[in-house]
């Protein structure tokens, strides 16, 4: 039997930043480089949901 989540109503953006630093992340980085010989870069941050 799981425990039910307890939800917080007032959590205020900066504590809520503050658990979602303690969340483990993925950093999923991508360089492409186009025609002309420019490297673009793209990063994608998001939180880490275990393997799949």
């Amino acid at each position: 039997m799981t425990k039910p989540i307890k939800s917080v109503p007032n959590l205020s953006k900066t504590d809520f930043l503050k658990v979602l630093k303690m969340v483990p992340t993925i950093v999923v980085e991508v360089i492409v480089k186009d025609e002309n010989g420019i490297l673009l870069g793209k990063r994608n941050t998001e939180p880490f949901r275990g393997m799949s």
